[in-house]
């Protein structure tokens, strides 16, 4: 079992501290991390699998947090499982973290949250979501996989996933936050918009929630048999960005086929491309906010 002198976390000012710290108390550590391992080695007595609709992940503590049980969702996948455990995590080793009543109950929508809206509720939710990618894929392992590649794509992203011991979805998230150009991933299903998750240097998507993707983008026309993947192709950035935006913008767009009518796209803007143009573009590129969405 891991052991982790949790004293050293204490004092620590936010949860991808905390994570990375914990990884650094391991020492020369290589994925897949063993999540459930560190969760003991920092009290969590017990970690249990129910079978239920109610909720993803639980933590039930004591107001201390000396000690603490976590519940994971058995109806989902090992690899769900094992982000669910960090993010309840999370919250145990969070001292700002204060449960609401009934204890820490996490929704499968609480698992991809990224956008508290100011919500002090929703703040702990996506601080926990950043403690969780953290712990199981580390900043410095993860950007030293991508680094080896010269034009990663959603081929190498699920090679990492494997690696990792992440789901498709977990490691395209991570990807884009760790990537450093302007990335975003959308994911669909039947052609409609239910994820986006962007770097905060892409431009605001247009389509919005529970909206149709453009009928010629490639990911309403690429089809095939699960965890079939397109090429990375070039794209009208205005199928996904503004106009206005689009201008100057070279786009790829690359898509990978779920089960139950779910696509994942990866989008990426090559901003070598734009060093050719004109001042125009270096201004409207700085006009890209930062707006995260779930």
């Amino acid at each position: 079992m891991a052991q982790i002198d949790r004293m050293a976390l204490a004092d620590l000012g936010n949860c991808v501290q905390i994570a990375k710290a914990v990884i650094d108390q391991l020492g020369d550590i290589q994925p897949p991390i063993p999540i459930e391992e560190i969760a003991y080695g920092v009290d969590i007595d017990d970690i249990k699998e129910l079978r239920t609709r109610g909720f993803e992940g639980a933590l039930i503590a004591d107001d201390a947090k000396s000690t603490g049980t976590i519940l994971v969702n058995s109806n989902s996948i090992p690899e769900r499982r094992r982000f669910t455990i960090g993010h309840e995590l999370g919250h145990f080793l969070s001292p700002w973290h204060k449960p609401p009543d009934g204890g820490f109950k996490c929704s499968k929508e609480d698992m991809f949250r990224n956008d508290h809206g100011g919500n002090a509720r929703r703040k702990m939710e996506v601080e926990a979501n950043k403690f969780s990618a953290e712990i199981l894929m580390p900043e410095t392992l993860f950007c030293r996989d991508i680094q080896k590649r010269p034009s990663p794509g959603l081929e190498h992203i699920l090679q990492w996933g494997d690696r990792y011991e992440t789901s498709k979805i977990a490691t395209v998230r991570r990807f884009v936050d760790l990537y450093g150009e302007p990335s975003a991933m959308v994911v669909t299903k039947l052609g409609v918009i239910s994820q986006i998750h962007r770097h905060k240097s892409f431009p605001f998507i247009e389509p919005r929630y529970g909206q149709s993707v453009q009928p010629k983008a490639v990911t309403a026309k690429f089809t095939g048999d699960i965890d079939d993947c397109s090429d990375s192709s070039p794209t009208e950035p205005s199928f996904w960005i503004s106009a206005r935006l689009a201008r100057g913008a070279e786009m790829y767009e690359q898509v990978l086929v779920q089960g139950k009518g779910y696509k994942i796209t990866l989008l990426t803007i090559d901003e070598t491309e734009a060093e050719d143009e004109d001042d125009e573009y270096e201004r409207e590129r700085s006009e890209w906010k930062p707006t995260y969405h779930r």
